[in-house]
């Protein structure tokens, strides 16, 4: 999966959210684990929208 925020999957008009996570197994590298980039629930948001159409990636690579 390209990398993403989860944030934007949805419009809001209300951003007081949290997101949790529950592993229900084991994480491994070889099960893809969840990724974490420090400092970026700083900003910006990226748009899903490339080109006028949702690809879900965040950022304008796609």
């Amino acid at each position: 999966m390209k990398w993403h925020q989860d944030f934007l999957f949805t419009p809001h008009s209300n951003d007081d959210i949290i997101t949790a996570l529950l592993m229900v197994s084991e994480v491994t590298p070889e099960n893809g684990p969840l990724n974490v980039v420090p400092g970026s629930h700083r900003g910006p948001l990226w748009s899903h929208w490339q080109n006028d159409r949702f690809t879900g990636a965040a950022g304008s690579g796609g």
